[in-house]
C-alpha cells in the first residue's frame, strides 16, 4: 500500500522539517512498510498432490499383495 505525504513550501520557497517531524515521517514509513511486508506472509503456495504414495499392501508368509496384485515373495 502506498503512503502519501503532502509537503508544502514555506514563504521562502523552501521545504523545512524539524528533527522530530522528520523522525515521525521516517518511523511511519518504516512501520507501514513493515506491516505491508508482514501481510504477504499469509500468502500460501500450494503444489499438486499426486497419489503415488497411496498404496495398499498385505503380506503373509507365502505371498505379498500390492495394490490388489499378487507379487511373489521370492521365498
Amino acid at each position: 500500500m502506498s503512503h502519501v505525504v503532502v509537503v508544502e513550501k514555506n514563504k521562502n520557497g523552501k521545504i523545512e522539517f524539524t528533527k522530530d517531524e522528520l523522525q515521525k515521517m521516517l518511523d511511519e514509513a518504516y512501520n507501514q512498510g513493515h506491516w505491508d511486508g508482514k501481510a504477504t506472509r499469509w500468502d500460501t503456495i500450494t503444489y499438486p498432490s499426486y497419489p503415488w504414495y497411496a498404496t495398499t499392501s498385505t503380506a503373509t508368509s507365502d505371498k505379498i499383495t500390492l495394490n490388489g496384485a499378487d507379487v511373489s515373495s521370492g521365498v
